[in-house]
């Protein structure tokens, strides 16, 4: 599979994300803290490499660090349960 065939294929949906988060963002000072990101891949892979592509993107609109965590196993129901379990913010 060719990454740049696949990543060219993804470059609009991930414009109108990262557009959708600024907007929200600016209009709320939201978020106060860096950004958790979690990937149900291992890394290196496929999934791994859009999302830090994707991380690198919100961090620059967004103004803050964006960490992206690697939860590979169970058909990524590891990372669902993180998610799942983690403290939840609150939006000012």
């Amino acid at each position: 599979m060719n990454f740049n065939r696949s990543f060219k294929k993804l470059s609009p949906t991930m414009a109108i994300a990262i557009a959708a988060l600024s907007l929200s963002a600016h209009a709320a000072g939201y978020p106060d803290r860096p950004i958790k990101l979690l990937v149900g891949f291992t890394a290196g892979g496929g999934a791994d490499g859009v999302a830090r592509l994707l991380g690198e993107a919100m961090a620059r609109v967004l103004g803050q660090p964006l960490v992206v965590e690697n939860r590979p196993g169970a058909g990524t129901t590891l990372a669902a349960s993180v998610l799942a379990k983690s403290a939840p913010t609150a939006r000012p």
